[in-house]
């Protein structure tokens, strides 16, 4: 049996403190009755990526197509890539990987950067008038 190095338990602490911040900042709102907001707007005044994604996806399937760009022109890459990784991951799963070895391919997790910082930038560029901050 390997043990892990100290790097991967430090990452593996990382990661799931992360995501226990992240569920205890939602339930925190959800049990005040809102929705909760982006912690990166919230804390620091800055957009996330995924800033307007939401109202995105709703204004493009009512066709409003400028409308969704307006408010995040990336909800459909990002989406498409978290569609891929769900899918990923599933196969994985359905294959018999052990759940601490499941892993994203190079390309998804490259994709998933690249997504994300031009999200963030073009959000920063927009600005706050175009989409709510």
């Amino acid at each position: 049996r390997q043990t892990k190095t100290l790097k991967q338990r430090w990452l593996s602490f990382l990661g799931a403190f992360a995501f226990f911040l992240y569920a205890s900042w939602n339930v925190y709102w959800w049990c005040n009755g809102q929705l909760a907001p982006s912690v990166l707007l919230k804390v620091f005044g800055v957009p996330a990526p995924t800033t307007g994604m939401t109202r995105s996806f709703i204004a493009f399937f009512n066709g409003h197509l400028m409308e969704s760009l307006y408010w995040n022109p990336f909800t459909f890459p990002v989406i498409g890539v978290m569609i891929w990784s769900i899918y990923s991951i599933s196969f994985q799963c359905y294959k018999g990987k052990k759940l601490s070895k499941l892993s994203l391919s190079p390309l998804l997790i490259n994709l998933w950067a690249v997504f994300l910082i031009l999200a963030f930038i073009a959000k920063l560029i927009m600005g706050p008038e175009h989409g709510k901050w």
